[in-house]
């Protein structure tokens, strides 16, 4: 058994599924979590967990410095780096994992402080050729400490292969970890939605979830709702807590906008008869390269839900691999999309669980970890 701590400096640990499995995972095989995170704040919900192995903590700093004046002055990050040391230097762990570009830099300098072995959850890319990068700070900082790293972990051969490209890696320090929940998928039907929402039982929905912004365009949803769906009802749960601008009229959408708690997550989705993820490739070579690291997509199949999505990179070819969904570039292919489904309906569910079971499924062990 080892103690491995999970260092992910956000506020929305509970709309990650990655981080989630991997948690679970390895607590799972006996080990002993730690989860680092910031406080949910107002937008998000509390992280939590019923797993005995597994503890989370997290970092408010108003409560933990309030006291403290001087403190207030030092940067967020520091601070949460003093946090983190302070309850590591506790006991002794075997491994430290920090995620995304924040978590890798805490996790490398912890790692040099008390001689930890440390490996890197890489969930989103910022490639020097990618014009709107995330986390832009963090450019040469994770060019460093990458190199450091016992493992990295990344969600599929594509992702592995830029990262691999963008700083000269090997192979070898590689582990695959597609963003997905744990366990076989299989077809769930509820009608959590709802009575969530009191929509009449027997109305079809046509689901989207996840961050509601131009870059996932959110155009195309709300002119689908002006548009002819055979009687379905479209349905959007965001992520985080947010304020809808209503320039539509339609009673053919809703809003669900807060956000749903992850032991939730599949009775939202399996109450819809289609998923949509939609990605503008022109914004982000880390959204247009999303592959195995879209959440929302892997969680529709998961539920035997179909899916639509734009031409992307691995979900043009394995839709139309498995049967699994369809892509559409435009609002008028995306209704074509949505009634071809309809009227194929459980031919592409039993593809959707086909999808994951054979391509999405985890198979991650704490044994990986050199």
């Amino acid at each position: 058994m080892m103690k491995i701590g999970i260092i992910y400096p956000v506020p929305f640990l509970d709309s990650v599924p990655a981080v989630q499995s991997l948690a679970l995972k390895l607590a799972n095989e006996g080990n002993n979590v730690k989860l680092f995170v910031l406080s949910p704040g107002k937008y998000h919900n509390a992280p939590s967990t019923d797993n005995k192995n597994i503890k989370i903590y997290t970092f408010n700093i108003k409560k933990l410095f309030k006291k403290n004046r001087i403190i207030n002055f030092l940067p967020n990050n520091f601070l949460f780096i003093f946090w983190c040391y302070k309850i590591l230097d506790k006991s002794k762990y075997d491994h430290i994992i920090g995620v995304d570009p924040s978590g890798l830099v805490i996790s490398g300098l912890l790692s040099f402080i008390k001689s930890i072995n440390f490996s890197y959850l890489s969930l989103e890319l910022i490639l020097r050729s990618d014009k709107n990068k995330m986390y832009r700070g963090y450019k040469l900082l994770e060019s460093f400490f990458i190199k450091k790293t016992k493992n990295i972990i990344t969600q599929d051969d594509l992702r592995l292969g830029l990262l691999k490209n963008e700083y000269k890696l090997d192979t070898d320090k590689f582990l695959l970890l597609p963003n997905s929940p744990i366990g076989n998928a299989r077809i769930k039907r509820s009608k959590w939605l709802h009575k969530k929402l009191k929509i009449p039982k027997n109305t079809k929905i046509i689901l989207y979830i996840g961050s509601w912004s131009d870059q996932f365009y959110n155009n195309w949803i709300t002119e689908l709702a002006s548009a002819d769906i055979g009687g379905c009802l479209i349905v959007v749960q965001t992520r985080k807590k947010i304020k809808i601008e209503k320039n539509y009229n339609s009673k053919k959408i809703k809003f669900l906008t807060t956000p749903v708690r992850y032991s939730d997550l599949n009775k939202l989705i399996s109450s819809a008869s289609i998923g949509l993820a939609f990605y503008d490739g022109n914004y982000s070579e880390n959204i247009k390269y999303v592959g195995k690291s879209s959440g929302k997509m892997t969680h529709y199949l998961f539920n035997g839900v179909p899916l639509i999505c734009n031409s992307l990179p691995y979900w043009q070819q394995s839709l139309k691999k498995f049967k699994s969904g369809l892509c559409a570039d435009s609002t008028i292919q995306l209704q074509t999309a949505i009634f071809k489904i309809m009227n194929n309906l459980s031919s592409f569910s039993d593809g959707a669980l086909s999808h994951f079971n054979n391509d999405l499924k985890i198979n991650f062990s704490s044994s990986m970890l050199k």
